[in-house]
């Protein structure tokens, strides 16, 4: 009995069936590629992804919080919609890539926004800003923290591909 793999092109992401009773080497069906299945890139004949349960908490948490800006949007201003509509679909786009298409340049560039908005606070709490304010800005941008780091956890890590695997990111 043969047992069929998913394995996803390192070069252009395409999703490859690899039967492991065959043999010979497996190339990617889009690029011609050779495809070496590991560990992460396997998926149950339930259809199960082996995705790190940090994984999965990291993506609702983040899309929950991107999401924020629409409980202060001027909804009678097209404008405003808008903006935050494009604001909310770039941000979502890039949370996918890195939790669901495992795109290293996506889960580096979250991580490298996570720091930088903790700079955010220290520049509020420096001028004055409001108390309000500035408590709804931490908590927001502490829960954002997190929800990164956990993109950084050893399973995670064993998830996303290597850098020499993933020549994206």
């Amino acid at each position: 009995m043969t047992v069929d793999e998913i394995v996803l092109c390192p070069s252009c992401g395409t999703k490859n069936r690899i039967s492991s009773g065959k043999s010979g080497v497996a190339k990617c069906g889009r690029c011609g590629n050779v495809l070496t299945p590991t560990f992460h890139e396997t998926k149950e004949r339930s259809g199960q992804s082996r995705r790190p349960r940090s994984v999965a908490i990291s993506e609702i948490m983040q899309i929950v919080l991107a999401a924020e800006p629409f409980t202060r949007v001027d909804y009678g201003s097209v404008v405003s919609i808008v903006g935050t509509s494009l604001f909310f679909g770039v941000a979502v786009a890039i949370i996918l890539q890195a939790t669901r298409r495992r795109r290293n340049w996506a889960r580096n560039w979250l991580g490298g926004l996570a720091v930088l908005a903790l700079l955010f606070p220290v520049y509020l709490f420096v001028t004055g800003g409001a108390d309000y304010i500035f408590l709804r800005a931490t908590v927001g941008i502490v829960l954002n923290f997190i929800a990164v780091a956990l993109l950084f956890t050893p399973s995670a890590d064993k998830w996303f591909p290597q850098m020499d695997e993933d020549r994206r990111g």
